[in-house]
């Protein structure tokens, strides 16, 4: 820090050439044989350097879709050599964010090397999931059912008998009647297969009959014929 010395005539109070001062002070008179320092040193710490904030370009996202995270790296750099300084040194400054959200969008569950739906189904670009060949389940149809002894329906539940054709389990040792139906509770289907039916035979015309067939082929109910062989 710097400071102006003037030589004054202590008696007129008027300023005088620094000449007179020179010439005719003393240090036995009391006062500066030579003029005070005009300048002195001053915040003699070193200087702070200039620093700021730096960072890296974003790293790879951690995911291809449905949400992930990119990072980066922020460090303190001295401006003038560019060394990495101290972070406290720029704790005055706004420090970049160091992660992200990154590819946001919903996955194509289609797309994404799970559309093989383990070799047991196919997959579903509108449902966006397996639909598992019968026999298997889960969500890349990867587990098989157990069905021991029975028949797997539909929606791969077991049944110990047969599925009908209206989607029910028909109990074991069940039929079928003709229409696909479930025939339970020990009945029997006729020829005609109606559940519980009486028709033992079809004749020549496709009738049910729940008798017996003439030599031409006709239905007999009575089952008695006479002695030319028709049913009387």
């Amino acid at each position: 820090q710097q400071r102006s010395t003037t030589c004054w005539n202590v008696t007129s109070g008027l300023e005088v050439d620094r000449a007179f001062c020179d010439t005719y002070l003393t240090e036995a008179e009391g006062y500066y044989a030579e003029p005070p320092p005009a300048e002195q040193p001053c915040s003699t710490s070193p200087c702070m350097p200039e620093v700021r904030f730096v960072t890296s370009e974003w790293g790879p996202c951690s995911a291809d879709c449905d949400g992930g995270v990119k990072e980066r790296t922020c460090v303190c750099e001295e401006v003038a050599t560019g060394a990495v300084v101290d972070e406290a040194l720029c704790g005055d400054l706004d420090k970049a964010a160091l992660s992200a959200a990154c590819n946001t969008e919903v996955c194509d569950f289609c797309n994404g090397g799970l559309e093989t739906c383990s070799g047991a189904g196919t997959c579903d670009s509108t449902l966006q999931a397996c639909v598992c060949d019968l026999g298997y389940v889960g969500v890349l149809c990867e587990e098989v059912v157990a069905c021991e002894g029975g028949v797997l329906g539909p929606n791969n539940e077991c049944c110990d008998g047969d599925w009908d054709s209206l989607g029910d389990c028909c109990p074991a040792g069940s039929v079928l009647d003709g229409a696909g139906v479930c025939c339970g509770g020990g009945a029997r289907v006729d020829a005609c297969g109606v559940c519980g039916g009486t028709s033992e035979v079809v004749d020549l015309d496709g009738v049910c009959c729940d008798g017996i067939l003439d030599p031409a082929g006709a239905c007999c109910t009575s089952r008695v014929f006479d002695e030319c062989g028709v049913c009387s």
